[in-house]
């Protein structure tokens, strides 16, 4: 699993439903990548890596860091509930 591969590998883990590949994808996005947060947390969003949500959002401890994500272009696709979650980071 590399950068440019991972997003594809989770659309067919989806579509196929192997869990294996989800797992693979999810641990190769917690340790060894350079994707940029708003994208890292928009693919646990769609997928439901949820370990990997949980560290995104951990490290969001500033709000420069909420605001980038607000003003990134994945944040129109965000579910509701990380919407949320990112806004109650300002509070």
């Amino acid at each position: 699993i590399v950068d440019s591969n991972v997003e594809i590998l989770l659309r067919m883990a989806d579509r196929f439903k192997i869990i294996m590949l989800f797992d693979r994808a999810e641990k190769w996005l917690l340790r060894g990548t350079d994707l940029p947060m708003h994208l890292k947390l928009l693919l646990a969003d769609q997928y439901k890596l949820e370990v990997l949500k949980r560290n995104c959002l951990r490290e969001i401890t500033h709000s420069v860091e909420v605001v980038a994500l607000m003003n990134s272009t994945s944040y129109q696709h965000y579910s509701r509930e990380i919407m949320d979650m990112i806004v109650k980071k300002l509070v």
